[in-house]
């Protein structure tokens, strides 16, 4: 059984990123207010095995599905 996505969530997908990539830069943003932000940020972080900590520490505060989401995406390809 799938997730069922609003149109909110599923728009943040689409928008262009706006932030730097680097990790100090990612960490930062997964911080930040703005839900599609966390999201990209997030995403982003998969490229780096050493953020695991500090994305399993937001998913268990994130309550945006789409976040939470790229959280859970990011460790499983990280293999956290």
């Amino acid at each position: 059984m799938g997730f069922i996505k609003n149109k909110e969530e599923q728009d943040i997908l689409h928008k262009e990123r706006k932030n730097e990539r680097n990790l100090a830069g990612l960490l930062e943003q997964l911080k930040d207010k703005d839900p599609e932000t966390r999201c990209w940020a997030a995403r982003d972080l998969a490229s780096y095995p050493e953020s695991v900590t500090s994305l399993a520490s937001v998913l268990a505060e994130e309550t945006h599905l789409n976040v939470r989401e790229a959280i859970l995406t990011s460790l499983t390809l990280i293999g956290g």
